[in-house]
């Protein structure tokens, strides 16, 4: 535990980065499939061959991510989204067919264990950039519970002397006086 004032933060926590390097097309509704997994801790699984991440752990989970395109045949824009097994869709897009795609998603999991995925929603398939060496990125992590200490408090300490009264000054002019 981590203590911070009066509140306690659990910092025992999850967190997965993983990327994707390999250029590619991908299909509506299909995963993004990353390739190279750069760190993984505690209640977290990622599959590389299905593309999802299974959360085993409660809590309320930031995830960040982004993906490089080079270009989607008749479509106007670009549609990515964290999908879980709560049902969670969490949408990040793009106006235009080409470019970077991004998304900052919480997601809250109070009843572990669940699954999630990032997917192509774009109704055409998309082409990854070749220009970038990698063309996708994902990092999620638990956010610390912080909690305010309700712990019992001590007694209350004795109370101090009462101070000299201060100096009384002329009264002034009221209402009453002025009516005589």
């Amino acid at each position: 535990m981590f203590h911070c004032k009066s509140k306690r933060c659990n910092l025992n926590t999850t967190g997965l980065q993983i990327q994707r390097k390999i250029a590619g097309t991908i299909s509506p509704n299909d995963n993004v499939i990353f390739d190279t997994l750069l760190n993984s801790k505690g209640s977290v699984f990622y599959d590389s061959l299905t593309g999802q991440i299974v959360i085993n752990k409660n809590g309320m989970y930031f995830i960040n991510w982004s993906v490089s395109t080079q270009s989607s045949l008749g479509s106007n824009n670009l549609i990515f989204s964290i999908q879980s097994s709560n049902g969670d869709d969490l949408i990040g897009n793009s106006s235009i067919n080409t470019g970077e795609v991004i998304g900052f998603d919480i997601i809250q999991v109070d009843s572990a264990p669940i699954a999630l995925s990032l997917i192509n929603k774009t109704s055409n398939d998309i082409v990854y950039s070749t220009l970038v060496p990698i063309v996708a990125n994902l990092v999620l992590f638990e956010t610390p519970e912080c909690t305010v200490n309700t712990s019992a408090s001590g007694a209350t300490g004795i109370t101090g002397s009462t101070g000299i009264t201060g100096a009384t000054w002329i009264t002034g002019i009221t209402e009453a006086t002025l009516m005589l």
